[in-house]
Order: structure tokens, then sequence, then C-alpha cells
């Protein structure tokens, strides 16, 4: 971490915007001027076998246990054309009774002139497996939502939905969408991949969009996955 730090702030322009984590801050835990507190410094879904089966007859059914187990380990890299970089990692576990443990979390580093101004999000969720097996996995669940911010925790509420359709052996889609609260803001966040995997490595692309408050972040992103 602290190399991709001095690299950006080797490549970073000099005339980078300055304040969009700044903005998120305001959107978070409001503004200094209407806060009277002593803080100074405010600043899926069923496991797939390796060899997936070519049969695309296979059947799609409401998730019912027991399942099999899985885990899924993911590390990706997003580009906002704000110029904030958002490396981030995630991960799922999925018990053999439908019920799912999904965490993600993302850091948010902005150049700015001298420095390099950052953030940590992360979300926890407690989720269902609606539809699982064959050619589409569905999972939706809630759970909270973080802001670490120079040892500042903001929190808040998550909801996500979770979609992995796979229409050819090697061929993964995936779109997820997540609502909910960051302090005095509110959340929204989308984003669809496609991805080619063999056995159990996954490399996706694809196009994420967040919102936090009224302020927005998107971009291309990119990354691998892991599923066991």
């Amino acid at each position: 971490m602290r190399l991709l730090l001095f690299l950006l702030a080797v490549l970073a322009p000099a005339q980078a915007r300055a304040g969009k984590l700044d903005e998120v801050r305001d959107a978070v835990q409001g503004d200094s001027d209407d806060n009277d507190s002593d803080d100074d410094d405010d600043d899926d879904d069923d496991d797939l076998d390796d060899d997936l089966d070519d049969d695309t007859t296979s059947t799609t059914t409401l998730a019912k246990g027991p399942l099999d187990a899985g885990f899924k380990i993911s590390a990706e890299y997003a580009y906002d054309v704000g110029a904030v970089h958002r490396p981030g990692f995630a991960a799922v576990l999925d018990t053999s009774w439908f019920i799912s443990l999904d965490t993600s979390w993302t850091f948010l580093l902005e150049p700015l002139p001298g420095r390099i101004d950052h953030l940590v999000l992360g979300n926890a969720d407690l989720c269902i497996r609606l539809v699982a097996g064959g050619w589409m996995e569905l999972r939706t669940g809630i759970g909270a939502r973080l802001m670490l911010d120079m040892g500042r925790i903001d929190a808040g509420f998550n909801y996500t939905l979770v979609m992995y359709m796979f229409p050819w052996k090697h061929l993964v889609i995936s779109l997820d969408g997540d609502l909910g609260t960051l302090g005095r803001a509110f959340v929204s966040h989308g984003r669809v991949t496609l991805g080619g995997r063999i056995g159990v490595l996954e490399i996706f692309a694809g196009y994420d969009v967040m919102l936090i408050g009224d302020v927005p972040f998107h971009g291309p992103v990119a990354g691998v996955q892991v599923w066991l």
C-alpha cells in the first residue's frame, strides 16, 4: 500500500482537482459549519464445479438446502473519471443452507498537489441465495456499510442484490447493486462485469458506478476472482 501511495504521488498531475474525497466527508459527516462535534479533523451463489457442464439444458431452481458450500475471493482496480483510484477486494462464503456471508472493501486514493488523500469504504452483508444452479445464481441480503477516515468510523445500512449468469461454459456475466446509508448520506452503487473463467480462475472487466450523497464515482473496473 505504501508503494502504491508513493507511485500515485509521483505520477499525479500538477493540475489534479482537489477535494473530491472532502466532498464525500461533507456528505457523510456533515458540513463543519453544521457540526458541533469535538472532531477537529472532520476531514453466488452456490459454488460451481471447476469444469462447468456443457449441457445448456440444465435447470435453474429456487435454492433449496442443503446446497454445495463454496468460497469466492476477488481483487480489482477501478478508476474514477474524476481522478480517484479505487483498488479493492471482496469475499463471499456460501454455506450449505442457502446463507451467504458477503464482504467487500475499497480504497479511495485521490492524488492532490503534494499528497495523496485517502478513505476506506467497506460493507458486510448476510445474504440468502434465492436461485442456485444452472445458468443463473441470485442472492440478496442486508448488512452494514462503513467508512474509515484517519481513525474515524462512520457507519450505515446496506441492502445488496447480486446476480451471476452463465450463458456459456467459460462466460460469466455479473450484475450487482447496493442501496443504503452512510452517516448522513444516501449511498447507491451498481456495476456490470463480463468475465472469462477457466477452472477456478475468472478474469473480468466492466463498469462501476457509485453515488455517496451527491458525490458521483464512475469508471471502468477490472480484476480477478477465484471460485473455490
